[in-house]
């Protein structure tokens, strides 16, 4: 299980500049190397506040992309849903 936890997402940033930074200094990754960084708890409360179950998992939604780079300067890794960058960074709390 990894040490990254939900962290904010872009709508809740106060500055869109440190989401543009990091989206383009960011790279696209697996579904699999993202899950090596996170916390499989903390995945799991993001996911069911999307809505996604049982029977219908985010592993199966392709509209889902997953990335790396950093926000803030501090490593992180995220994933875009509807438009929607979701970030995880090994700290728990707002930088």
């Amino acid at each position: 299980m990894g040490d990254y936890h939900f962290l904010i997402d872009c709508t809740q940033a106060n500055n869109g500049q440190d989401i543009n930074d990091m989206k383009e200094n960011g790279k696209e990754i697996t579904r699999g190397t993202f899950l090596r960084y996170v916390n499989t708890e903390s995945l799991r409360t993001v996911e069911k506040s999307l809505g996604y179950d049982r029977d219908f998992s985010m592993s199966r939604d392709w509209h889902v992309s997953y990335h790396r780079g950093t926000f803030r300067g501090v490593p992180a890794v995220w994933f875009v849903w509807s438009a929607i960058e979701h970030i995880f960074t090994p700290l728990e709390r707002s930088i």
